[in-house]
């Protein structure tokens, strides 16, 4: 198994402050973060969870209670919510809401329980300043839910895969948005296996990453992986990855262009603690280290534009229970120095630090401190970006902080 190496473990400067939810009922959230700094929030309409002992009871009852299905506006900034009220259309879950480059969101498709269908084809546009929802043309394709929506950076918007009730199966077609003429073309069928709640992430090459997701009714979800190439509107296998099949995950862009993959469902419904990260260059996948459990708990990952994660609800893993609790996770990139203490016999001498490029730097150990820390890391740091956390080691490669 390919495990990240320290220069690529983004955890081990992690800061995981609470934000509180959003004000009512706990419930699932699809998160959008948009092009003026703010989240937009919308929640899922889906059964409440009482417990295991009441859910029991209440099996043969028709006494349902659905979550709120409504959205709101979270300023980062401020921490502040706005309520925008009911979200627009047939109440509704398992829905793409995709951002747009300058002016609001697209809500695309879903599960609607009381409708007819099932399988929604509708579509929404969230004016985020005027803060209102506008009803578009329905789309052209079959309607679903599961489906993965990703913003390509030539302006499309590429919608993947889903589940259709009409049809009674997974959906292996992609198709295009254009958001200048509003209009949707047909990418064809997929040469991937037809699937839901997989994964569709846009890359910062401009095109797409598509990840595991359920193939049939048996709920046996996959672990491939499929890059997408927005210039010829084609698709190339990746192979098989090496993180254990899953559904229900996702897949967020990092500041520096990496994917990170996390959260989950495994075959037994099990949920998945690990973290990967794609490297898209050499189109490798490693294994982060130690991810935090409020990553895995989250009922939605939202990567913001300083690279900050917002992690949205949380689920306890014991009981399944929701919560709206909600952490900013800040991911770094770790910068390895290696450092080597040198002294003559009654002198505090001097400390030799090598980065991994090859950079040495020579520091005099000051009166009174210690060879390596605090004041090493300190001088160390100076002048490096702050999305960079320094990582000190020996030449064995222990870590001296």
């Amino acid at each position: 198994m390919n495990q990240c190496s320290d220069v690529r473990d983004r955890f081990s400067c992690r800061h995981l402050p609470a934000v509180s939810g959003p004000p009512g009922t706990a419930r699932p959230w699809t998160g959008t973060a948009l092009a003026d700094g703010s989240v937009l929030l919308v929640g899922s309409f889906v059964k409440q969870f009482k417990g295991w002992e009441e859910e029991e009871e209440e099996e043969e009852e028709d006494d349902d209670v659905y979550n709120a299905y409504d959205a709101w506006l979270y300023d980062v900034t401020a921490r502040s919510w706005i309520s925008l009220g009911p979200a627009p259309g047939a109440p509704r879950n398992s829905f793409c809401c995709v951002p747009l480059a300058s002016d609001g969101a697209l809500l695309i498709g879903g599960y609607g329980p009381d409708t007819d269908q099932g399988s929604l084809n509708d579509m929404w546009f969230f004016d985020a300043a005027a803060r209102k929802w506008s009803s578009l043309a329905d789309a052209p394709w079959e309607g679903r839910w599961g489906h993965s929506c990703a913003a390509l950076a030539d302006g499309n918007i590429l919608l993947t895969g889903g589940w259709s009730d009409f049809l009674g199966e997974g959906l292996g077609d992609t198709w295009l948005y254009d958001i200048t003429t509003r209009s949707w073309s047909s990418a064809g069928d997929s040469p991937w296996p037809a699937r839901w709640l997989h994964s569709c992430v846009a890359l910062a090459d401009g095109n797409a990453l598509l990840t595991g997701g359920v193939p049939d009714m048996e709920y046996k979800p996959l672990n491939d992986a499929w890059l997408y190439d927005a210039a010829t509107r084609s698709w190339s296998s990746l192979g098989i990855a090496p993180w254990p099949a899953r559904q229900n995950h996702s897949c967020m862009p990092l500041i520096d262009g990496s994917i990170l993959l996390a959260r989950g469902k495994n075959y037994m419904d099990e949920t998945l603690h690990d973290a990967w990260l794609f490297d898209i260059e050499t189109r490798s996948w490693c294994m982060m280290s130690e991810p935090p459990a409020q990553l895995r708990s989250a009922s939605d990952v939202v990567a913001l534009e300083d690279g900050t994660l917002l992690l949205v609800g949380q689920e306890e893993a014991e009981t399944d229970e929701l919560r709206n609790a909600m952490w900013l996770l800040t991911v770094k990139r770790d910068v390895v120095i290696t450092c080597e203490h040198f002294a003559d016999e009654g002198t505090f001498g001097t400390v030799h630090c090598t980065t991994l490029s090859g950079v040495e730097t020579v520091h005099s150990v000051p009166a009174g401190q210690t060879p390596y820390r605090p004041w090493l890391s300190t001088v160390v740091s100076a002048g490096l970006s702050t999305d960079v956390c320094v990582r000190l080691v020996n030449r064995d490669g222990d870590s001296l902080q």
